[in-house]
């Protein structure tokens, strides 16, 4: 099992963050489908058709195309709120990486045997 997916301290703050921002999108998506579809199904369209008396009677059914637009609104919204959050969040790492010498700095570390140049 060599794969540096499994290790801790092998990424560095970029890898783990966009990670986490490819997972993340997953339950977004999710959300947005469900914000539309209640959406759709909260605010129908109402419409009239010929009854065979001659007569018209209305009729209510969901407003599929109010919905994708509202679940598509609400995906995008929400994907921006999750990026802004991810990008704070690397901020934060990246300070603490670069306060404790982990993440790159740590790989040329050891690229040069642990000899440090005088000045």
């Amino acid at each position: 099992m060599d794969d540096p997916f499994f290790e801790f301290g092998r990424k560095s703050a970029l890898e783990l963050v966009r990670t986490l921002f490819y997972a993340g999108l997953l339950p977004i998506l999710y959300a947005a489908y469900r914000f539309g579809k209640m959406f759709a199904l909260m605010h129908p369209i109402q419409g009239m058709s010929l009854q065979s008396d001659g007569f018209y009677a209305g009729s209510e059914r969901p407003g599929w195309i109010l919905g994708l637009i509202a679940g598509g609104a609400a995906l995008i919204v929400a994907v921006i709120v999750w990026k802004a959050i991810c990008e704070m969040l690397l901020v934060a790492l990246r300070y603490f990486e670069r306060g404790t010498g982990g993440g790159n700095d740590r790989r040329k570390r050891a690229q040069t045997n642990g000899r440090r140049k005088r000045f």
